[in-house]
């Protein structure tokens, strides 16, 4: 699998079980109800685009969104919280 489009299906957040996608390259997710990416997609080196539009995202900011897909996937890996670093190691 290397496209994955789950858009208009007014999820409210991505499972952790995300950091298993591996082979991902094009993600989907506008137009939903997305408050947060998963901090496991800072993880994921095979994403090339990543559509986010027309959801209430927080995390990452604005301004790393604005940066593009690579901005985002290095703000979280940089922004991971470390007790949730842990749990995963």
């Amino acid at each position: 699998l290397e496209n994955l489009d789950v858009s208009s299906n007014e999820l409210r957040e991505i499972p952790p079980t995300s950091a298993n996608w591996v082979f991902i390259k094009n993600i989907n997710l506008s137009h939903n109800m997305i408050t947060a990416l998963p901090w496991e997609f800072g993880w994921l080196e095979t994403i090339e685009k990543l559509e986010i539009s027309h959801n209430p995202l927080t995390i990452p900011p604005r301004n790393a969104q604005n940066l593009g897909v690579g901005a985002m996937l290095k703000w979280l890996k940089d922004n991971e919280p470390q007790d949730h670093k842990a749990v995963l190691a």
